[in-house]
């Protein structure tokens, strides 16, 4: 699987990537579509599945599904970023859009951190609850950094947004992410 995920997204380079390390640009919203009609499987079985979607202008998407969880990593080598094991405890499912948080200039871009909104499940498996989930988007160490409860906290799109500035490239991945209180999403 490895193989053929570097396979697809190997040769995918962001134009500026490179130069757009250095900070002092400023940082855009930009929205795409999870839409896993245009995403491709690249392995499945009866227990779920794994599939690269396209991204903000080609930025690699890898989402996954196990045993009714999902789980979502980004980059180069997505599969190998921390982000891939992580998913939330009680039976869940992604909403349908990805909220880029993007760090540009007047020449180059650089996406910083995604925001998107996981729905967990009741113990009727019925959708109880809603959480923004923001990963921090950095090569070797690509993860999650914070969960929001967006039916509890106040703003709490705008908490996710302020976090994903603050906090992402310089995020620990050792660390376990930060859940912003109150939470009651389960």
């Amino acid at each position: 699987m490895k193989a053929l995920v570097l396979g697809l997204f190997g040769l995918m380079l962001l134009p500026g990537a490179a130069s757009a390390q250095a900070r002092g640009g400023h940082i855009d919203a930009q929205y795409t579509d999870i839409d896993f009609d245009q995403c491709t499987t690249i392995e499945s079985d009866d227990m779920g599945g794994t599939f690269a979607c396209p991204g903000y202008k080609g930025y690699p998407v890898v989402i996954g599904e196990g045993d009714l969880r999902m789980f979502v990593s980004f980059g180069i080598k997505p599969t190998e970023e921390r982000a891939m094991q992580q998913t939330l405890g009680p039976f869940n499912h992604l909403g349908t859009k990805i909220e880029w948080r993007i760090e540009s200039d007047d020449e180059n871009f650089q996406p910083r951190a995604t925001i998107i909104r996981w729905f967990t499940a009741g113990d009727n498996g019925e959708d109880k609850g809603q959480v923004l989930v923001v990963t921090q988007l950095k090569t070797g160490a690509t993860c999650q950094i914070a969960l929001i409860d967006a039916l509890a906290v106040k703003n709490a799109n705008e908490k996710a947004r302020q976090i994903a500035d603050a906090k992402a490239g310089s995020f620990d991945c050792a660390n376990e992410p930060e859940i912003i209180q109150p939470f009651r999403a389960f």
